[in-house]
């Protein structure tokens, strides 16, 4: 299943609501989920970061460099065992901040950021 996040204005907040999954598959032993994150907007994500749900901090930013436009990359999102509920902060080049949350990284294995 792929989620897609998109921006609905050039000044505009992201916020994308996930379902939520109250019987979701547990995050394996070893705490690392993975995830394609794909940029189809075009300037470049500079920061994504996947946190605990609600929580203000804590996410730190996995892209090692800017994600061009068109780029896609596959990230380890840093886990608990049976953790796979994550909200989801970052931002572009063009100072649009990226939010969602709810993500069911175990589930949902694709991020998808268009315009």
């Amino acid at each position: 299943m792929k989620n897609w996040l998109g921006l609905l204005g050039a000044a505009a907040l992201l916020s994308a609501t996930f379902p939520a999954a109250e019987a979701a598959p547990k995050a394996k032993a070893g705490g690392a989920l993975k995830i394609t994150v794909t940029n189809k907007r075009a300037v470049a994500i500079t920061s994504l970061g996947f946190l605990a749900p609600g929580a203000e901090t804590g996410g730190k930013n996995l892209l090692r460099k800017p994600l061009a436009s068109g780029k896609s990359i596959v990230l380890v999102v840093p886990a608990k065992k049976g953790e796979c509920v994550f909200d989801i902060l970052g931002s572009y080049a063009d100072e649009i901040e990226i939010s969602g949350s709810g993500m069911d990284v175990c589930k949902d294995k694709t991020l998808t950021l268009v315009d």
